[in-house]
């Protein structure tokens, strides 16, 4: 066993803790999903009411409660609620899950394929760019993976109730993050593993384990429908589950091939050599093999089930990526040991893949060195406004930097076929995607922040209405998504006004507040004649790339 092997744990943790929480506090919290989660969790932190989530003053159960309890959790470790403490639960959580799938594969397949399935998924795109957030996707994903692992471990040659029991525990904690889709899931991939091998007797023990999952998620339920009506609790989870399931009425509505489009990017260049991982498994005959089955079942029911969903978006397949950064990583084990057994033609194959996957940095650094060079063309092509602009800007030096790095980083994978050294290419591919991962996290990223920023705004909210503890908001077309991020960072109330009676009751009822007023909402509002409000207005701010006028009571 190398020095590398030895450490692995220790090796993904400091990669991930070097990658992910380094760079958390760099920008604010971006529109739309983070400032609803940290509204709500903002609430629940100041009002000490640990069950019913509210946001603006309102029950708002888009989300189960955990994970508003992290946030609030490390905020009060932290001593406040800031975008690093929010943050911290999903870059924990991410690198928790890497050592997880890290103790998955060392178990089953050996201590490299385990640092090897670790370390690519840490490094898809998709897994990194989550990881940096505020949302629950992260902490549901380690959730299921984490019961899988310990359910599996108790369900081999020597069964063992109480870890299949805590793996039902763990499903449970997903449940109490993203619903019940954190029992349903995970529940089938079981259902599916033991009935095609035929084991009835784990398969029926499912049914009164899944009671200990829904034991936790209930309790909360109960709780939260007692204080708010059961009625309401139920008609949001039927919104949030089945609603969204069969239509997309609620937003991100795709075709049943999104997946399988969005899939190769979110994980590239990893996903080039996900193929000849299947095949190798296949041409070694390991799919009698339980563990490899498990693997397939549960990627495979995650593909399928969100494929027919009406309502995808590329982070709901988040659950499943252990499943291929765990294929992934027994191949590249294998090759990185000269253990492939491939023939001249199988190896032939590998070698264009990995070529293939060197040649994508070399790609795209070539790319964003043109973009970066031809800033200013862009800018006038885009006919950008002054803030975007000075964005497209500040772009310039990141996106050199980064374009540089990534070329060099692709032709020093590619000059490994000089060798020529399959194992060779794929270690120089994996020191580059870091050395670009860590640049664009923590460089390029917050260059967009500018444009996407509530902070400055809030800012100016908090200082200038006094005591008053409500704040209005005219926009019509997109207020109610954008109430989380002015309210989080002013730490007031919200109150949405759609017609210009609403604005003047409002600052007649609140003569120490202010109405923002959405730039391009005061001509629907007002009407194309009137120019009475402006006399109102007291300053313009800008928030998330928009333009607001600051109303007042004269």
């Amino acid at each position: 066993m190398s020095a590398l092997e030895r450490h692995r744990y220790f090796l993904l943790a400091s990669l991930g803790t070097v990658l992910y929480v380094t760079c958390l506090g760099l920008r604010d919290l971006w529109f739309p999903n983070e400032p609803n989660v940290a509204q709500t969790a903002l609430a629940m932190y100041l009002s000490g009411d640990w069950i019913v989530p509210r946001r603006m003053g309102l029950v708002w159960l888009d989300y189960p409660p955990l994970i508003y309890w992290a946030g609030s959790l490390f905020s009060a470790m932290l001593g406040a609620m800031s975008e690093v403490s929010l943050r911290l639960s999903s870059a924990l959580g991410a690198i928790a899950l890497a050592l997880v799938t890290c103790a998955m594969g060392s178990r089953w397949f050996g201590p490299s394929a385990g640092l090897w399935a670790g370390f690519v998924l840490l490094t898809f795109p998709q897994f990194a760019f989550q990881a940096v957030g505020y949302r629950p996707d992260m902490l549901f994903s380690l959730f299921i993976a984490s019961g899988l692992l310990v359910y599996a471990s108790g369900a081999g040659p020597a069964p063992w109730l109480p870890a299949r029991v805590a793996g039902f525990v763990l499903f449970g904690l997903a449940m109490l993050t993203k619903g019940p889709l954190g029992l349903l899931l995970p529940g089938l991939v079981l259902c599916l593993w033991h009935g095609a091998r035929r084991e009835w007797r784990p398969l029926v023990m499912l049914a009164p384990l899944a009671l200990v999952s829904l034991a936790l998620y209930l309790a909360w339920f109960i709780a939260c429908a007692y204080q708010t009506g059961a009625g309401n609790v139920l008609q949001e989870l039927w919104q949030q589950n089945a609603a969204r399931f069969a239509s997309g009425a609620r937003g991100h509505a795709r075709p049943v091939y999104y997946y399988a489009v969005t899939i190769w990017p979110d994980m590239a260049p990893w996903s080039l050599l996900l193929p000849l991982a299947l095949w190798w498994i296949w041409r070694k005959r390991a799919w009698n093999d339980p563990r490899q089955q498990l693997l397939l079942w549960w990627f495979g029911v995650f593909f399928a089930f969100l494929s027919v969903a009406a309502t995808k978006r590329q982070l709901y397949l988040l659950p499943a990526y252990p499943a291929v950064a765990l294929f992934v990583g027994q191949w590249v084990a294998s090759v990185v040991g000269g253990q492939a057994g491939f023939g001249g033609l199988e190896r032939r194959f590998a070698t264009v893949a990995a070529m293939l996957a060197g040649s994508l940095p070399v790609l795209l650094g070539g790319i964003l060195l043109s973009a970066a060079l031809g800033v200013d063309l862009l800018v006038q092509r885009l006919a950008l406004d002054p803030s975007e602009t000075a964005v497209a800007g500040s772009l310039r030096a990141p996106g050199l930097g980064i374009g540089l790095v990534s070329v060099v980083a692709g032709l020093w994978v590619l000059r490994a076929r000089r060798y020529p050294d399959l194992s060779r290419v794929l270690c120089r591919l994996a020191i580059g995607i870091v050395s670009v991962y860590f640049l664009v996290l923590c460089w390029f990223m917050p260059r967009f922040n500018p444009v996407k920023t509530y902070e400055p705004a809030g800012r100016w909210i908090a200082g200038n209405v006094g005591s008053e503890t409500v704040v209005g908001l005219a926009n019509p077309r997109r207020g109610r998504a954008k109430m989380a991020a002015f309210g989080f960072y002013s730490r007031r109330n919200v109150e949405l006004l759609d017609t210009e009676d609403a604005i003047e009751r409002f600052l007649r009822d609140h003569p120490g507040s202010a109405a923002l007023l959405a730039g391009d909402a005061a001509e629907a509002i007002y009407g194309p004649a009137n120019t009475a409000w402006q006399l109102q207005v007291v300053k313009e701010l800008m928030a998330g790339g928009d333009r607001y006028f600051v109303l007042r009571r004269r």
